[in-house]
């Protein structure tokens, strides 16, 4: 499979896996090369006006002059991803929500190559986002402490990406 051509097989799976039969045979999420699905225990949902072909494009080539960033990586551990219109998610991005953590992404929401989001509570990500190579946006620190009475306390907290944003290269959001 060609990084710069449709993966129709993983079209076809994430498209009939995840939506509504009605959705998913107009393959509103196109895959091009590879896709690495860790888990797929969680849900995938369009929330959109009109349902067409191509709204979504993941490890889709963009006009960077950065590097491929390889394969994209979806991991669904109990958690749900929302697109509220087009997107494009670059190569080489991993996206993983557990936990019952829920990333929403706006309308017109650009992602280049090589970033991570990791959810665990909520990240919700508003309308015509732009996001430049190699960030991270985490809505945990990922360590648990815990007081004298083994008692931890809340790691995670909603990240809120307003509409308009462009995040540059290498942002480290949390």
């Amino acid at each position: 499979v060609r990084k710069d051509r449709i993966n129709i097989f993983e079209t076809i799976f994430i498209n009939f896996y995840f939506l509504p039969f009605k959705q998913a045979l107009r393959l509103p999420i196109l895959v091009y090369g590879k896709l690495r699905m860790n888990s797929i225990q969680g849900d995938i949902y369009l929330d959109v006006d009109k349902i067409s072909k191509g709204i979504v494009k993941i490890n889709a080539r963009n006009d960077s002059s950065s590097g491929s960033g390889g394969e994209t990586e979806i991991s669904l551990n109990h958690g749900t991803i929302i697109f509220k219109g087009r997107a494009q998610i670059g190569r080489g991005c991993k996206i993983l929500v557990y936990n019952n953590g829920v990333v929403q992404f706006g309308s017109y929401f650009h992602c280049m190559n090589m970033n991570n989001i990791g959810c665990c509570n909520k990240i919700i990500i508003g309308d015509y986002v732009t996001i430049g190579h190699q960030n991270q946006i985490f809505d945990t620190d990922f360590h648990f402490i815990v007081n004298d009475k083994f008692v931890s306390k809340p790691n995670s907290c909603p990240v809120i990406i307003g509409d308009n944003v462009w995040l540059t290269n290498r942002t480290s959001i949390m």
